[in-house]
C-alpha cells in the first residue's frame, strides 16, 4: 500500500516538473512567464464596421432582384477606388505594396438598374466603367466557374484580376504574395460594403483561368470571383 502511494506521489512530482519546464521553454530567453490578461468581449454594435464584420456571412442563395446602380458604384469603389491623398499620391481603398497597384477590377452585370447587361472594366482613376463585352454572359460565366450555378443567379459579379508583374518587377518573387494579400483586402472590402447595403456575397476561387480571361477580354490574371445579390431569407 505504501509503495503504491509513494509511486503516485513521485508521478505527481514528475508531472508538475515537466509542466513547469514546458512553460519555461515556451517563454523567450531572459523573460519571466507573464499570465495572459483576460480578453474583453468584442464590441460588435459600436460602429458600422463592427456590425458589418459581425453580420457578414457567405451567401449563395440570391433572389435575382436588380441592384441599384449606386450599389454598383459603391462596390467597385470599395475595391481599388481612390481615397485620401497619401505620401505617394492618392491612396486607394485597399492597401498596395509600394503603391504598385496591380489589381484590375471587372464587373459582370446581369441585372443592375440603369446599366446594360455586359462585362465592364473599372477605371479607378476617374471612378468610371468601360464596357468590354455587351450582353448577358451568364451561361458562359457559370461554365467558367465549373458549374457553380449560384454565380449565375447573382445580378452582379465582381471579379478581381491582377497584373502581377507590376509588383514582382519591384519586389521579385515575393511580390506575388503581396498581390494575393491585396486581393484579399479588396475582396473583404466588397463583402463588408455589400453587408452594409443588406446584400449577400461569397468569394469564389474555383474557375478556369484562361477561359475567364477570355470572357473578360482581360490581359490580367483572374484571382477572385465575388457574386453579389439580395439574399434569400
Amino acid at each position: 500500500m505504501q509503495s503504491r502511494v509513494l509511486r503516485a506521489f513521485l508521478a505527481l512530482v514528475m508531472t508538475t516538473a515537466l509542466l513547469s519546464c514546458s512553460a519555461q521553454d515556451a517563454t523567450p530567453a531572459g523573460m519571466s512567464p507573464v499570465p495572459a490578461p483576460p480578453l474583453r468581449e468584442a464590441r460588435t454594435d459600436q460602429s458600422d464596421v463592427a456590425e458589418a464584420i459581425f453580420g457578414r456571412r457567405s451567401e449563395r442563395r440570391f433572389t435575382g432582384d436588380a441592384l441599384p446602380s449606386q450599389t454598383l458604384a459603391d462596390l467597385l469603389w470599395s475595391t481599388i477606388g481612390l481615397t485620401v491623398d497619401g505620401s505617394t499620391g492618392a491612396t486607394r481603398a485597399a492597401p498596395s505594396a509600394g503603391a504598385t497597384n496591380p489589381l484590375v477590377v471587372y464587373a459582370v452585370v446581369k441585372r443592375v438598374e440603369e446599366v446594360e447587361a455586359g462585362v465592364y472594366r473599372y477605371e479607378s482613376t476617374d471612378h468610371s466603367v468601360t464596357m468590354v463585352r455587351p450582353g448577358l454572359v451568364t451561361e458562359d460565366l457559370v461554365a467558367v466557374v465549373w458549374g457553380q450555378e449560384f454565380v449565375g443567379r447573382a445580378p452582379l459579379v465582381i471579379i478581381l484580376t491582377a497584373d502581377i508583374s507590376r509588383t514582382t518587377d519591384r519586389y521579385g518573387e515575393r511580390g506575388e504574395r503581396y498581390v494575393f494579400m491585396e486581393a484579399g483586402h479588396a475582396a473583404q472590402n466588397v463583402c463588408l460594403m455589400a453587408q452594409t447595403r443588406g446584400l449577400g456575397t461569397t468569394v469564389v476561387g474555383a474557375f478556369q483561368d484562361d477561359a475567364l480571361k477570355e470572357l473578360l477580354a482581360a490581359d490580367e490574371d483572374p484571382l477572385l470571383v465575388i457574386p453579389v445579390g439580395v439574399p434569400e431569407r
